[in-house]
């Protein structure tokens, strides 16, 4: 496959690829993107990025994520960086859970207002 297949494949941009490949998060040659060397395999972290991004890491913070060592503290780290972001997330929810209930309650007295 080549790296422009696999933006295709991917939904990312040719120049996201050779950014993720330039810091070592991809493997493979970022100065030949029509070469066909790449692998599935190649493209491992992409899934696990594409989910910290969405999850609101940073590229800073999704590159220092992976590029922890493999180790019990590399591990460690990562699950600190993972429960701050998961609490970041919840008190998100939290605060969209509460307009949502502002909004049910408006809605309630419109209603009850005319019935």
């Amino acid at each position: 496959m080549t790296l422009a297949e696999a933006g295709k494949k991917f939904g990312m941009p040719l120049c996201t690829l050779k950014k993720y490949i330039a810091w070592g998060l991809i493997r493979g040659d970022a100065s030949s993107p029509e070469s066909g060397a790449y692998e599935e395999e190649d493209f491992e972290n992409l899934g696990l990025i594409c989910m910290l991004l969405r999850a609101g890491f940073s590229e800073g913070e999704a590159r220092e994520y992976l590029l922890l060592p493999e180790t019990q503290v590399g591990e460690e780290g990562r699950i600190r960086m993972l429960r701050k972001k998961r609490c970041t997330l919840l008190t998100q929810i939290h605060e969209k859970q509460r307009l949502l209930d502002s909004l049910d309650y408006l809605i309630w007295e419109k209603k009850s207002r005319w019935a």
